[in-house]
């Protein structure tokens, strides 16, 4: 059985917590804990690191909003020696609308990004957004905050003639702890800062 840490509970953290026992994992106390689960602010990440590093642990962070540390970050973990995995979004079919929309890509189209977020959300665009135009160049984005809205991402291609739409929304933040409860049997013995994409490959 895996033993998990959580740092956080929020939103995701809460999730976390409900879904785990249908993955037959335990959630303990941090020193306990065979992998942590950073979801906290972007102000805490580094520091959450630093600890799991010190404490030999494996940490996945599902925070947003803290890319400007990556380097910094980087360095923590690969000078220790350990493992850390990291995205903006858990969701599978967000991997996987990030895998395929580059596909649509071709000379002439205009390409853009609308993210809607719940009025709660602190980083804008979202870290999913930012990934989106990662893999797909220099793109506009616009970024809604309003009601509840758990997250929404719509990428249009369009020319003079015609247009596609990708579109994504999550429906229950539940698609995010489960997502991130999937991978972990996939984190034992590695090493290294990793993004969810290159796990996936």
């Amino acid at each position: 059985m895996i033993k998990i840490g959580l740092f956080g509970i929020g939103k995701l953290g809460k999730e976390v917590l409900r879904l785990a026992p249908s993955f037959s994992y335990q959630v303990v106390d941090l020193p306990m804990a065979d992998i942590l689960i950073d979801a906290t602010f972007k102000d805490s990440v580094l520091q959450n690191i630093r600890y799991a590093m010190s404490q030999k642990k494996p940490i996945v962070v599902a925070t947003t909003g803290w890319y400007d540390q990556l380097e910094e970050a980087q360095k923590l973990v690969e000078s220790n020696g350990g493992f850390c995995l990291y995205s903006p979004n858990f969701s599978p079919l967000v991997q996987k609308m990030i895998q395929i929309a580059p596909q649509f890509k071709s000379e002439g189209l205009q390409i853009s990004i609308e993210e809607t977020h719940h009025v709660e959300k602190k980083d804008s665009p979202s870290g999913t957004a930012l990934q989106l135009k990662e893999a797909l160049g220099e793109v506009s984005i616009s970024s809604i905050r309003e009601g509840e809205t758990i997250g929404k991402h719509k990428i249009v291609f369009k020319n003079g003639y015609e247009q596609i739409t990708l579109e994504h929304e999550a429906t229950d933040r539940g698609v995010f702890a489960q997502g991130i409860l999937q991978i972990l049997p996939m984190i034992s013995g590695r090493k290294g800062f990793v993004h969810l994409r290159e796990l996936l490959c």
